[in-house]
């Protein structure tokens, strides 16, 4: 599966605290993962260096990949108790301009295939525990048309703090 990404800032407006937010996507044998991180203006800068570690101004690819793979590494997806492996992951981070000014937005993209979704029920459950820049995190699921039509009845249910989210898929 192709990922495709836009380069630059991506936001319209500055942010005054840091919004993180990953998006599932689902269908009956696959998932797409887009984590969004949105620097506030207060802490572009030191959200920048964070991923620039060797303070030149610039993300290299190699920083970009360590970054996401840091994210990665604190997000699990489980299908019916089977924990996910992400593949085709994709970071980008705009120029220190945009980030520091809170106008532009980190993202980190991975997809998985899974065995078919084909009983009468499932449970799939995201946890992003990466707290390197922000402790709140919101999780929002989106589904394929195939995945709704087989499983008209869908429960979302999210934690506290938004960090994890649980989804009860059923044909019933």
């Amino acid at each position: 599966m192709a990922l495709l990404f836009l380069a630059g800032p991506l936001s319209a407006h500055p942010h005054s605290k840091v919004e993180q937010q990953a998006m599932l996507s689902i269908d009956l044998d696959q998932a797409v993962l887009n984590i969004r991180i949105v620097p506030s203006y207060d802490e572009g800068s030191v959200i920048f260096a964070h991923i620039d570690l060797d303070g030149d101004g610039k993300v290299s690819a190699t920083e970009a990949t360590q970054f996401g793979e840091e994210v990665l590494a604190a997000t699990e997806l489980i299908i019916d108790e089977t924990t996910a492996t992400f593949d085709n992951r994709l970071v980008t981070v705009p120029d220190f301009q945009f980030v520091a000014a809170g106008e532009g937005v980190i993202e980190v993209k991975a997809n998985t295939r899974f065995r078919k979704l084909d009983n009468a029920k499932h449970v799939i459950g995201l946890s992003v525990r990466y707290e390197g820049l922000s402790h709140d995190w919101f999780i929002q699921p989106f589904f394929f048309g195939k995945l709704s039509e087989a499983f008209p009845k869908q429960g979302i249910e999210r934690s506290e703090n938004g960090s994890t989210l649980t989804i009860r898929l059923s044909d019933k």
